[in-house]
């Protein structure tokens, strides 16, 4: 059991967004796949990619994790994994009918209006720590601080999976597609937010602090001071991420 663990930010998943329901769905397929049934984690799969394109994420991990388990054998429990991109395929279906554009929204968001498009990692930690350097107020200096710190505590995060050899390699490889999903764009944007969707690091914070009790306890407590915080941000309107 997973104990004393907190997140800073989730207060978003009481708030009206999509975090909670996703992560249901995402950790639901996560056991399952762990738990060799295929067929249920290809279902919650695709409710988590119906949620949120960070579902595709989960694709690569449970193949991997299916194959791991038969010996990288192929087996004909993979074909199940065609249901995980299939609500996004039909969104950009529906987008094609309706707008004759399936990459619509993608468009969109690429418009010189917002100017978010697909880039390097680098370049969009470039992009929003200049953005943190040239800001003339604070409170915009606050906003893009907590963006570059959320995006490389990620990354951090992300090799810290790899590294541990008790953590299965399925989840560190779904973790490293869901930050790379959030971080490869031309600026990094809700950051705070996104990182909620690397829930399993959550198993190498409490696997690492189990024999350090009062690293823990200083952690959940750290932690705490700051979901506050942002709770107080969000309640008055002003953008946390």
């Amino acid at each position: 059991m997973v104990r004393g663990s907190s997140a800073p930010t989730a207060l978003f998943l009481t708030a009206p967004f999509t975090e909670s329901p996703f992560i249901a769905a995402a950790a639901a397929s996560l056991y399952y796949a762990r738990a060799d049934r295929p067929r249920a984690a290809a279902l919650a799969a695709a409710v988590a990619s119906a949620i949120r394109i960070t579902g595709l994420a989960l694709l690569p991990a449970l193949a991997l994790e299916t194959l791991m388990r038969n010996r990288w054998r192929p087996r004909s429990s993979l074909g199940w994994l065609a249901l995980v991109p299939l609500p996004v395929l039909l969104y950009g279906a529906y987008m094609q009918v309706h707008a004759g554009d399936a990459l619509a929204l993608l468009r969109a968001n690429s418009l010189p209006s917002f100017n978010h498009f697909i880039a390097w990692p680098w370049d969009g930690l470039a992009t929003t720590w200049n953005t943190l350097l040239s800001a003339s107020d604070g409170e915009t200096r606050s906003i893009f601080a907590r963006e570059v710190a959320f995006g490389l505590l990620g990354a951090v995060a992300c090799a810290g999976m790899w590294a541990s050899t008790r953590m299965p390699r399925s989840l560190a490889l779904y973790c490293t597609l869901a930050w790379l999903l959030t971080a490869s764009l031309s600026f990094w944007r809700s950051e705070p937010r996104y990182a909620l969707a690397l829930f399993p690091v959550v198993l190498l914070v409490s696997d690492l602090s189990a024999r350090a009790g009062r690293l823990r306890y200083a952690a959940v407590g750290a932690s705490g001071v700051l979901m506050c915080a942002g709770v107080w941000v969000f309640a008055e309107g002003r953008w946390l991420g």
